[in-house]
């Protein structure tokens, strides 16, 4: 048995704020993460002794593409399938939801390309599939 369980949601700002802390991620202002929790179709987090550990939470366009973000785990959690059980969660979700031929995509961060293999993911490029492409936006972004 897990020291685990795995729940349907988002975290809160504070948690979302916390967790990409402990593990070193990136930090914006407590408005822009309101924003984007907010934009989310769902998520799921992962809870021991009361605590969030994980969480990853789902954007697109609910119908045809779901993209699950910030797949994050806290450091001593990690390698105990957290984030897996965090990502099929999510993937069980969305199978339910989506029709046939919906995509569920993802950024793999560096290095994490055979986890998400593993858990059915395609790397790109690929058979039929041209290479994923990202731009980030300039410092000069909104400071909320």
């Amino acid at each position: 048995m897990s020291d685990y369980e795995i729940r349907e949601g988002l975290p809160s700002v504070a948690v979302y704020q916390a967790v990409r802390a402990e593990t070193g991620w990136d930090a914006f202002t407590d408005q822009i993460v309101w924003n984007a929790l907010a934009g989310s179709q769902f998520g799921s987090l992962a809870i021991a002794d009361g605590e969030a550990i994980g969480f990853a939470r789902v954007t697109g366009d609910g119908a045809t593409v779901f993209y699950i973000e910030d797949l994050i785990v806290t450091k001593a959690h990690r390698g105990k399938g957290v984030g897996a059980a965090i990502l099929q969660a999510l993937i069980r979700k969305i199978e339910r939801l989506a029709p046939p031929n919906a995509m569920i995509t993802l950024l793999a961060a560096d290095g994490t390309e055979a986890f998400y293999e593993t858990n059915g993911f395609t790397r790109r490029p690929g058979p039929g599939y041209g290479p994923a492409m990202m731009r980030t936006v300039a410092q000069t972004g909104p400071q909320h």
